[in-house]
């Protein structure tokens, strides 16, 4: 029997998340309630789950919280089902939500996530700015150790290889898309103007 629990995408700001999570929306793993930005990506961030982005130490109504968003999701019939959301240090300590989930685990180098958030914020990379970055990124790691993604690969792999990175996505995640979304899914990573990660 196919393994139905959600996908939680594993990410550190500006390092292909939101790349990943539309190509996920596009095989028909729904990735929640987000809303359209402007620029040519969106974030893929479900409304409903961004309050449990705690960084510090999380409280257990952090995780009941989370165990409720859950629970809403699965309401809603459509398995598996996706999110993107920095709720990393919940599925660190409470290990019922981190085991309840499947993981996909995107990445750029510390140095060049750094670039790109002081490109999205529009100037140098502020040593402070650097400083949680790099706070996030080991945070990550840890999770990455405990969890072992399902599916593991660098940003600079889902550009250059699109089609590749979405079979292994199809594959590992036994996804049953039609070939029409998977073609979506392709074509939403070659669209014109570049990825925003």
């Amino acid at each position: 029997m196919a393994d139905a629990r959600p996908i939680y995408v594993l990410f550190v700001p500006h390092g292909g998340s939101s790349a990943t999570a539309g190509v996920l929306e596009n095989l028909g793993v729904p990735m929640g309630e987000w809303k359209p930005r402007r620029s040519l990506y969106d974030t893929y961030e479900d409304a409903r789950a961004r309050q449990f982005a705690v960084w510090p130490q999380p409280r257990d109504a952090d995780a009941e919280g989370f165990r409720r968003y859950m629970k809403l999701r699965d309401s809603e019939g459509v398995h598996p089902w996706g999110v993107k959301v920095l709720a990393h240090r919940i599925l660190v300590e409470y290990p019922d939500v981190r085991n309840a989930f499947r993981y996909v685990w995107v990445w750029r180098p510390l140095e060049e996530t750094i670039v790109r958030d002081a490109a999205e914020t529009g100037g140098d990379p502020a040593p402070e700015r650097a400083g949680v970055l790099a706070h996030r990124w080991a945070e990550t790691k840890r999770l990455v150790g405990l969890v072992r993604p399902e599916v593991s690969f660098p940003f600079r792999q889902l550009l250059d290889s699109p089609a590749g990175v979405v079979h292994e996505l199809i594959r590992s995640l036994d996804l049953k898309p039609s070939q029409d979304q998977i073609t979506a899914a392709i074509n939403f990573i070659r669209k014109p103007g570049g990825v925003v990660g």
